[in-house]
């Protein structure tokens, strides 16, 4: 006999599926009793179930290893995950120890680092992070929330904290501890007789003269006749002139030369073929 397929619905299915479950508990089996009469039986003689919540369950199975938290979150295999603390700035950057199991990548659990004492914190159940695309206005407000959580983590830092002056305290601690041990001086290296003339040099010579050393940036040259480093951007010190042409002379040229050939156009047409001239008729 093939089997038919369910025609109902998702929830038809399921509820047809705990129906016969139940039936097969309620049904007595080849000893006259039922399987919840069998576990009724056992209750009774003191049976107990042991009681242990899923985080217990994931920490017990799950990978065990150190994440780096960046601006994003944490990412594992591909996903990203993310919770509110890790805005924090004494955890967002530092390293976190993180409970991964392969069979369930919908949550980790997270234990955050303190600090002050080096020992990890409590642990946070944190869940995948939502993804969004470049354009997509929610993502800019999901920054935003997460930048303001961050600028608030910030201010509560300040308001528990006070001013503190670096070189103050480094001056008391320097002041509270043992001086410093001066270095004994031994054997001393000295030059050979040969090389007296060349000792007397030197120290006569003193300290040798400072020179300026200028790097070059891109773009840069140095200038040996002024002696200063010259840029392709600089603006010229004397602004360059061109001859300027003798505009007038030459647009009077044109306007005379441009009257005589049509002067000489005029002639040519009022001639005839022959040479003589035409005349007018009244």
């Amino acid at each position: 006999m093939r089997g038919l397929a369910f025609k109902g619905t998702w929830p038809q299915f399921e509820a047809a599926i705990k129906t016969a479950i139940d039936y097969y508990h309620a049904r007595p089996q080849k000893d006259g009793s039922s399987p919840n009469e069998k576990f009724a039986q056992h209750v009774k003689s003191g049976w107990t179930a042991v009681d242990v919540d899923y985080s217990v369950l994931l920490m017990a199975i799950a990978e065990r290893k150190p994440y780096k938290v960046l601006n994003t979150g944490i990412e594992i295999a591909g996903t990203t995950y993310w919770h509110d603390i890790m805005a924090a700035p004494s955890v967002m950057g530092k390293a976190v120890l993180v409970y991964y199991a392969k069979w369930d990548k919908d949550q980790v659990i997270v234990l955050p680092k303190n600090a002050e004492t080096g020992k990890f914190g409590d642990p946070v159940v944190v869940y995948r992070a939502c993804e969004f695309g470049i354009v997509d206005k929610a993502g800019a407000i999901e920054s935003g929330r997460r930048i303001s959580i961050m600028n608030k983590s910030i201010r509560d830092m300040k308001q528990g904290s006070r001013p503190v002056d670096a070189i103050a305290e480094m001056g008391k601690h320097v002041q509270l501890s043992p001086p410093a041990t001066d270095v004994p001086f031994g054997q001393k290296i000295t030059l050979p007789g040969e090389f007296e003339g060349i000792r007397e040099a030197a120290e006569q010579a003193g300290t040798p003269p400072k020179v300026k050393h200028v790097r070059l940036l891109p773009g840069q040259w140095f200038d040996r006749q002024t002696g200063q480093v010259r840029s392709m951007y600089d603006q010229p010190s004397e602004r360059e002139t061109v001859p300027a042409a003798d505009w007038e002379a030459e647009e009077r040229a044109r306007l005379i030369q441009k009257a005589r050939d049509a002067e000489t156009a005029h002639d040519l047409e009022m001639e005839e073929p022959s040479g003589g001239r035409l005349t007018a008729h009244s």
